[in-house]
């Protein structure tokens, strides 16, 4: 399997925020793992985010490997999985940008890396207008013609306008 998901690690007081900010663990060694996930999975998986809900995304890596997969046993009913990480700067443009699975109910999502690197590559249409998602920079016209733009913080913003010839 390919690397093609990244995984969105909820970081809240009780899963990982309090190992980080109170304990001064190092976020690498708390993003990096035992994540009740499906092996297979795992293998899929190019990326870790930290999301601090509120906040959103926190932290950025990319994995090198999977470093420990622990089978279910007596204490953990599921799979846990442990990644080795590294820093990706290719993820940089989502820090401080709300976590790009939306609103979870666990402590793991997934959204495709490719829509995180290069964005949809498409346009969405729906009765609310038409939405599209470009190297981090969403784009949507609603329903209306009004033209809403989200950047990643520090992005520059240039708009050029036409003037209609016909």
């Amino acid at each position: 399997m390919t690397n093609t998901e990244t995984l969105i690690a909820k970081l809240t007081k009780d899963n990982g925020l309090h190992r980080i900010e109170v304990d001064h663990e190092p976020v690498e060694d708390v993003l990096c793992g035992g994540w009740a996930i499906n092996e297979e999975r795992a293998y899929g998986v190019s990326h870790v985010l930290g999301d601090v809900p509120g906040e959103g995304i926190r932290y950025g890596y990319r994995v090198a490997g999977i470093s420990q997969i622990n089978p279910p046993d007596e204490h953990n009913k599921r799979t846990r999985v442990f990644f080795d990480l590294v820093p990706a700067p290719e993820m940089s443009h989502l820090i401080g940008q709300p976590s790009p699975s939306g609103k979870t109910h666990g402590p793991v999502s997934y959204v495709p890396t490719a829509t995180l690197l290069n964005g949809t590559g498409h346009v969405e249409e729906s009765t609310d207008g038409a939405h599209a998602v470009i190297r981090g920079v969403s784009v949507f016209v609603d329903a209306e013609g009004t033209v809403h733009i989200t950047v990643p913080a520090g992005t520059e913003v240039r708009i050029k306008t036409h003037e209609n010839t016909d």
